[in-house]
């Protein structure tokens, strides 16, 4: 479901098999697990010496061990079926089931951003504005969630499966196929 690279290891979160990791350029993986207790892991991000890992049901774990240990991070986090993480700079958002959520201390606690009652699929950045893609179309967002703008014109469908950005381009993953703006 979710991949993450820091320095020369690299994290995989998957569907019920938890949080595996490969020091060698995915030659071979260890499983990682010491404190996840969900293993449901929806999303991966590294930032500093840190990986976060978002899963379905459970909420945030953090690791500050390279993945040795998790312990939950999930400090005014109202809703623990996360979908998606991101980051810049040193801020953390994270994609529910009910909203979005930042952080801006590492991902020990969060604070809700809006888009409270939308499941919030996929996340990504483009300049200053953070994209959310929703079962209910694309939201955009240029003040850190003070207000959101709706982004849907010329997509048929509304069920945002993953987004990402290459260079100016937004790239939009549908149940309907491929999207870009």
């Amino acid at each position: 479901r979710a991949i993450s690279i820091t320095g020369s290891d690299i994290f995989a979160g998957s569907e019920g098999g938890g949080v595996f990791k490969s020091e060698n350029q995915g030659t071979s993986w260890i499983s990682t697990n010491t404190g996840l207790i969900n293993s449901n892991v929806r999303s991966v991000i590294t930032i500093g010496s840190s990986i976060l890992v978002g899963t379905y049901g459970d909420g945030v774990l953090l690791s500050s061990n390279n993945g040795s240990t998790w312990t939950h991070s999930n400090s005014g986090l109202t809703n623990l079926y996360v979908r998606s993480l991101i980051t810049s700079n040193d801020s953390i958002y994270v994609g529910t089931q009910n909203g979005v959520y930042l952080s801006t201390n590492y991902g020990l606690s969060w604070t809700s951003i809006g888009l409270t009652g939308y499941t919030v699929k996929a996340l990504t950045i483009i300049g200053t504005n953070l994209i959310a893609g929703t079962m209910n179309g694309m939201f955009l967002t240029s003040n850190i969630g003070s207000s959101w703008t709706s982004i849907n014109s010329g997509l048929p469908t509304i069920n945002i499966e993953c987004l990402t950005v290459k260079g100016a381009t937004i790239f939009a993953g549908t149940n309907s196929g491929v999207f870009l703006s």
